[in-house]
């Protein structure tokens, strides 16, 4: 699939011809599929950290506002560590199941 990049050529449309049997099958599949998935959920995390940052700088003090920010940072701080565990367990399981396979 990476050959089309190589060339400096783009041709979609020959690598599609073929349809849904040209798709990747199996593990690979599915790490690829929860790979994009965990990237997108850390940018979410990420984006959130960033956004409860500067409303817990922006509510000049007043506590409701400030605790809000401050469990919705910790919250997106344990979530970005739950995706990091379940990345880490998925990548062991997949690398553990392929070599079993060989």
């Amino acid at each position: 699939m990476f050959e089309i990049f190589a060339d400096g050529k783009l041709d979609v449309a020959n690598e599609l011809k073929g349809g849904v049997q040209n798709l990747p099958t199996g593990e690979f599949q599915l790490q690829t599929i929860l790979n994009y998935v965990y990237t997108i959920m850390g940018m979410v995390a990420v984006v959130t950290i960033i956004y409860n940052a500067v409303v817990y700088l922006t509510s000049h003090g007043e506590p409701g506002t400030t605790k809000k920010a401050t469990q919705g940072i910790l919250f997106s701080v344990i979530g970005l560590g739950i995706i990091l565990i379940a990345t880490l367990l998925t990548n062991i399981i997949f690398t553990t199941v392929g070599e079993a396979q060989k």
